[in-house]
């Protein structure tokens, strides 16, 4: 039987009995405080990030999973994951799909009643219990009772970070034939890369950087992460765990990678590239405002 995605998008909205996303009104991109870093000068500003917050799914009362998303679309977003999980194969394997107004936010939790004839998945639910939702502080809140702050040694040096990602690229020998691989690093403190990896994922990037020093039982030597892609809270997390001093990214960070950072002691870094870079951890107050949009 052909996968009938078209009957998917059409069903949606009758499916969830609402206009879920006009109820809730996702906020999708907030602005917190960075510090832009120059050769030749320094600016404070509010800076736009994209919130990433945890949705997470239940089979009725039951909880399934849970994954880290951009709010917004959220039931499109459970049946793709259905799609692709390979739960469903047509819209009306599902009998009813909406938010859970019981939870807490409403937004961060939907449950999900399949027809009787459709067997249920195997749980895989992170952070999610089926009664209370889940959200950002919670997943952080989490890694907390796992791992202690950052142990802080004397101050990196920002020329350090700044020619962190620099130090990276050259050194990705299949990105510079295919092009298509993101890369991360292991740095000491001055900056010198302890190991490198490269994957067709991010996340699977950062594990190999992680765990090659862990089987060397070099670990403690290492102070940065920089890698080649956006941060979300997945790569904080994994930088937390390492107990790493900073991380720097090419791209830029999510509103809860952000809090993450914060809340280990993690130097945070992101568009970091042609000598200059955001950091979005500083203790100094942001009291400039320009353009959200603008870049320069």
């Amino acid at each position: 039987m052909a996968i009938d995605l078209d009957a998917i998008r059409q069903k949606l909205n009758k499916l969830s009995g609402q206009n879920s996303a006009a109820r809730f009104g996702p906020e999708q991109a907030t602005r917190v405080p960075c510090l832009r870093v120059f050769p030749e000068r320094r600016e404070e500003r509010m800076d736009p990030v994209v919130v990433e917050a945890p949705l997470a799914l239940a089979l009725g009362q039951d909880p399934w999973l849970t994954t880290m998303r951009t709010p917004g679309q959220d039931l499109d977003l459970a049946l793709g994951l259905l799609l692709s999980e390979g739960v469903i194969r047509v819209a009306s394997d599902v009998a009813r799909l909406a938010h859970c107004p019981d939870a807490d936010p409403p937004e961060s939790l939907v449950r999900i009643q399949l027809r009787s004839a459709i067997k249920k998945p195997a749980h895989r639910s992170v952070f999610a219990s089926s009664s209370c939702g889940v959200c950002g502080t919670q997943a952080i809140e989490d890694l907390e009772r796992q791992f202690p702050p950052v142990a802080q040694g004397l101050p990196l040096a920002e020329e350090v970070l700044l020619k962190a990602t620099e130090r990276l690229r050259p050194l990705q020998r299949v990105f510079q034939v295919t092009g298509a691989l993101h890369g991360a690093a292991l740095m000491d403190e001055r900056g010198e890369v302890l190991e490198l990896a490269e994957d067709i994922g991010r996340h699977n990037a950062v594990d190999k950087v992680i765990g090659a020093l862990l089987r060397r039982d070099e670990l403690e030597r290492a102070a940065i992460l920089a890698v080649t892609s956006r941060v979300g809270f997945e790569i904080a997390a994994k930088a937390w765990s390492a107990g790493l001093r900073a991380l720097v990214a090419v791209g830029a960070p999510s509103d809860l990678a952000v809090r993450t950072c914060q809340r280990a002691g993690i130097r945070l870094a992101g568009f970091a590239r042609n000598q200059r870079m955001n950091l979005y951890t500083e203790r100094a107050p942001c009291s400039v405002e320009p353009d959200p949009l603008g870049r320069e």
